[in-house]
């Protein structure tokens, strides 16, 4: 997955998410650009936040079509390689002293 006709990463060594958070009914949108493959597109990532003591806990989950980020253009059979791909995301992060 990361050769030059999926991540490419020898040439794209990072992916970059830039985003406004937003409160909402249900906890917290991200709502700003995703960059893969220098393609740029607008993503809306919904998560929660927790926080409890020195600990937050940050989950959320998106759907991202990998065809808008040149990944995979040789396999055109949604049979063979979804379009659709879910990220999840799980963080923790613990405050430093």
């Amino acid at each position: 997955a990361m050769g030059a006709d999926f991540f490419n990463s020898e040439a794209f060594p990072t992916a970059t998410f830039q985003a406004d958070i937003n409160a909402t009914a249900d906890g917290y949108v991200a709502a700003g650009s995703l960059t893969i493959k220098d393609q740029t597109i607008p993503v809306d990532l919904p998560f929660t936040l927790t926080l409890q003591d020195d600990t937050a806990r940050m989950t959320g989950s998106t759907t991202l079509d990998r065809r808008n980020f040149g990944i995979g253009e040789t396999v055109t059979d949604e049979s063979t390689l979804a379009f659709s791909v879910t990220v999840n995301i799980d963080l923790t992060a613990t405050r430093g002293q």
